[in-house]
């Protein structure tokens, strides 16, 4: 009875949303996007994985709707991004296979202004880093990742937020409350409730133009003793080359880090020290379109050299006893690749070449972000064929290189292949 008055609760509360977007707004603008892909990967034989124990899928099929619309509503805006998907994964093994459907609204969020105070409320993708690859800076949404910098399936959700700011010509100052929530994963099972408040946080930013410096300084505090602030900045310097940098300062190391073997897993433990985040990176535009981007990436949180070889040594001692003992190192492997098949070092380099018309209709993009410890990284080549207005077609090939134990090398894919296509519609008044 009690999740039937939930689930009563929460479809009035949709359809009345409903009714007031379609019946009480002007429509400025809507976009709808199909996208649909299917993926080939290769599994490599990494320590982590050793002939794939740990039955991960080798093929993947996923179809996303994206619907943004904007509207006029009340003196402000009302923005939606609604995202629909169907996953479907498969392998040799049992634990490969599943499906799912999926929706979500990555953004909805209503915005007004007033003279120049603005208020936002809702659920928002907040960009406030300048980098390509990564943005420490993003204190609110992390919209950046390295192997896919674009978010091209459109897969990143905005932050709840209630946000006020004041803008001027040349300056914005911005205050936030987001409070963190964990996500309900089941989708759309509305019967298992919103999102579970977690604690309170509160984000700030100072935005100010200083001819011909954009340049701004953020921070942000935490409910559980945890704080950070730092600073961004780019310039443009005539027309073709573009600078940026990014720094942040955390109090408090929340990573982990092995501490103690026990076998099949390590103990792990977090650090009494602080965290110092940079980025510094720019883009050059050549003659005829070729774009190139360099950023180099710094993480003082990162395992050092000695922290990576006792995690490595472990994986290695864990997969020498796969034999004998099958079902505690299965255990250990799954521990392991929980815990080292992220970006887990300290220094890092991306590259992006970028042409838009490398042929009539066909762009050219190459990207590559790699390990400077230990020389191993992931390379992506994408093309994409315009065959109209409203209609791509794409192919997309991610490779993994490095040695057994290094960062990348860890990584138990080796190779993938992906075919998509993307067809837009759009209106605006």
């Amino acid at each position: 009875m009690k999740n039937k008055k939930r689930f009563s609760l929460y479809g009035l509360i949709i359809i009345f949303g409903l009714c007031i977007i379609f019946f009480a707004s002007d429509v400025s603008a809507y976009t709808l996007r199909f996208i649909g892909e299917y993926e080939r990967t290769e599994l490599s034989d990494s320590l982590i994985n050793p002939e794939n124990i740990l039955e991960r899928p080798t093929d993947r099929v996923e179809s996303v709707i994206v619907y943004e619309r904007a509207d006029d509503l009340w003196s402000g805006h009302l923005v939606i991004n609604f995202r629909g998907s169907y996953l479907y994964l498969d392998g040799p093994y049992s634990l490969s296979h599943h499906s799912a459907f999926r929706g979500k609204f990555n953004e909805l969020y209503y915005q007004r202004d007033f003279g120049n105070i603005s208020v936002t409320l809702g659920r928002k993708r907040v960009r406030w880093g300048v980098g390509y690859a990564s943005s420490p800076t993003d204190l609110i949404t992390q919209l950046r990742t390295a192997d896919d910098p674009d978010d091209r399936l459109q897969r990143i959700q905005g932050t709840e937020i209630f946000q006020l700011s004041a803008i001027s010509s040349d300056s914005q100052f911005d205050i936030v409350y987001f409070p963190e929530l964990t996500e309900n994963q089941r989708g759309w099972d509305v019967d298992n409730g919103w999102d579970r408040y977690e604690q309170t946080r509160f984000a700030v930013r100072y935005y100010r133009y200083i001819d011909p410096f954009d340049l701004s300084i953020v921070g942000k505090v935490e409910q559980r003793d945890q704080w950070a602030a730092g600073l961004n900045s780019s310039v443009t310097v005539g027309d073709a080359l573009e600078l940026h940098a990014e720094y942040l300062f955390t109090y408090r190391n929340d990573t982990l880090y092995p501490v103690q073997f026990v076998f099949p897993t390590f103990l792990y433990s977090t650090k009494d020290n602080n965290v110092h985040d940079v980025l510094v990176g720019g883009q050059y535009t050549f003659n005829h379109d070729w774009n190139l981007t360099l950023e180099y990436i710094f993480r003082s949180a990162g395992y050092s050299e000695t922290e990576w070889n006792e995690l490595t040594d472990h994986i290695t001692f864990v997969n020498n006893n796969l034999a004998l003992l099958r079902s505690q190192s299965l255990f250990g492997l799954e521990d392991a690749a929980s815990v080292a098949t992220g970006v887990q070092r300290q220094h890092h380099m991306f590259a992006r070449l970028y042409k838009p018309d490398i042929l009539p209709s066909l762009s050219f993009e190459w990207y590559g972000f790699a390990s400077l410890e230990d020389w191993s990284g992931l390379q992506t080549l994408h093309t994409e064929y315009s065959v109209s207005d409203l209609y791509n077609l794409y192919l997309r090939i991610e490779h993994f290189w490095g040695h057994s134990t290094s960062e990348f090398g860890l990584v138990p894919d080796e190779v993938k292949g992906i075919i998509g296509f993307s067809m837009f519609f759009g209106s605006e008044e």
